[in-house]
């Protein structure tokens, strides 16, 4: 394993402790999270606050992620040529929302995770689905982390295999590692992934590949709705994917390479 320098991981482990269901933290909550001292949190606290990647409140003494973040996203945004997958994506995953009603989108593969890039709700709908931007995506209960698990080589798969936590999210979450390498094998009958009941029970998804020269996976094309809903219309659904995928490759071609890993 490649050196790390201890400091700089600390200080990339205490932005990591803010999520979703942690927005704001306490320098004894980060301390416990990290089981660091909290002398130390506090001098890399600050450090991060002085640069902008931490915010801190003095009214509660609490602190949040800074707003350096969303002026640096831009910039990978537009580096990435995210700006162009994306603008080439929205009228195929607007066609398919509105033809099948589910929810569609794009992900795309970076730094050894796969994660949504775009999301289109269906029109009219009676349910709705919070999508969860540039957030890596579960390997083991979701149908584009799974395809990204099939792309991998044997070597990059292993390593994938043992950094899962298998966090059970319904009684059909694939549980271990070897009931995950079963369902790959069975989806690499196909030329899409399926899960079904496995993140939230009564929604289901479907996801194909987006390749790049080379077959090699540059991310997904997934659909999600109720699972009646995508089992009924399993078979047009998978296909229309397939042909949006296809599709959708044939324009990348125009554009420069992209700067994924």
């Amino acid at each position: 394993m490649e050196k790390r320098i201890q400091s700089v991981q600390r200080a990339i482990n205490i932005l990591n402790c803010f999520n979703e269901d942690a927005p704001v933290l306490t320098l004894s909550h980060i301390s416990e999270l990290l089981d660091l001292n909290i002398n130390t949190v506090r001098g890399l606290v600050n450090t991060l606050v002085a640069n902008g990647l931490l915010i801190h409140n003095t009214t509660d003494n609490t602190y949040t992620l800074g707003l350096y973040f969303i002026l640096k996203s831009n910039l990978i945004y537009d580096t990435r040529h995210l700006e162009n997958l994306v603008d080439i994506a929205e009228p195929y995953l607007q066609r398919i929302s509105e033809k099948y009603s589910v929810f569609s989108s794009i992900q795309v593969v970076s730094q050894s995770s796969i994660y949504m890039v775009k999301s289109i709700q269906p029109p009219a709908s009676h349910y709705r689905i919070t999508a969860q931007l540039y957030e890596p995506l579960s390997y083991h209960c979701t149908s584009s982390g799974k395809l990204y698990l099939q792309y991998l080589s044997p070597n990059n798969l292993q390593t994938a295999l043992e950094s899962i936590n298998y966090e059970c999210y319904t009684a059909n979450t694939i549980s271990c590692q070897e009931e995950l390498l079963e369902e790959l094998e069975r989806q690499k009958k196909n030329y899409y992934s399926l899960e079904v009941d496995e993140r939230s029970m009564g929604f289901s998804s479907i996801a194909v590949p987006l390749l790049r020269s080379g077959n090699r996976l540059l991310g997904t094309v997934s659909v999600a709705g109720p699972t009646q809903v995508i089992r009924e219309q399993l078979t047009p659904l998978s296909r229309d994917l397939i042909d949006v995928s296809g599709e959708m490759r044939l324009k990348l071609k125009t554009l420069p390479e992209f700067i994924l890993e």
